[in-house]
């Protein structure tokens, strides 16, 4: 009699390798959902200038194996030496700001079949730790020093974003930021609230209608 005998079977492989971030290599230093419905993780202890984005509409999916423009995808950054991913920000475009620059990208939307351009708007560097505010289409954020605020704002003049130094004035108000945060105006006829936490615990309060 015929008889047949099942000497082999094809199942899917795993990459080898290690997770890029895991509870025993370390997580990514930031992140934030985007307005094309992804979460952009970056800053990772291995890959200090990568930042990573996940699949459309599926947050918490970084599964290399969905190849397709939907799927998500590793994004390293021709960084400078010691240069770490610090934080990302979701604005008018893609803001991503590292310890030694701040960079926007071209594209809006993401794609995994398309590699986003990375455009250097400054050179300042943001300081680790410190919160970046949103107030009225621009990103304010604390020098990689401590000492002083720039505000990150699309400029049609230029067909750039520009860092704008916002505490010119009161450069001496500005001594080693450690946090910051926007408080908006209730009535029309008021403007934000920007306050400043100093290393040394002192205080700081400016309408940010005006520069410090």
């Amino acid at each position: 009699a015929d008889a047949a005998i099942l000497a082999g079977k094809t199942t899917p492989g795993v990459p080898p390798g290690e997770p890029l971030f895991s509870a025993d290599r370390g997580w990514p230093q930031c992140g934030c959902f985007t307005g094309g419905q992804r979460l952009a993780i970056g800053g990772f202890k291995s890959l200090p200038t990568a930042w990573a984005f996940s699949r459309l509409a599926d947050y918490f999916n970084y599964d290399e194996r969905f190849d397709e423009a939907d799927g998500p995808a590793l994004v390293p950054m021709s960084g400078t030496g010691g240069e770490r991913i610090e934080r990302i920000v979701e604005s008018l475009n893609l803001l991503i700001f590292t310890s030694k620059a701040e960079y926007w990208l071209a594209d809006r939307a993401l794609s995994r079949t398309v590699a986003p351009q990375h455009v250097e708007a400054s050179t300042h560097g943001s300081k680790r730790g410190v919160p970046i505010t949103k107030n009225e289409g621009a990103a304010v954020f604390a020098h990689s020093q401590g000492s002083v605020l720039s505000e990150m704002r699309y400029t049609d003049v230029e067909g750039n974003f520009a860092a704008l130094d916002i505490s010119l004035f009161g450069s001496h108000l500005v001594r080693g930021v450690v946090d910051m945060a926007v408080r908006r105006a209730n009535l029309s006829t008021d403007g934000h609230q920007l306050h400043i936490v100093n290393t040394d615990g002192s205080a700081r309060v400016a309408t940010t209608a005006f520069r410090i």
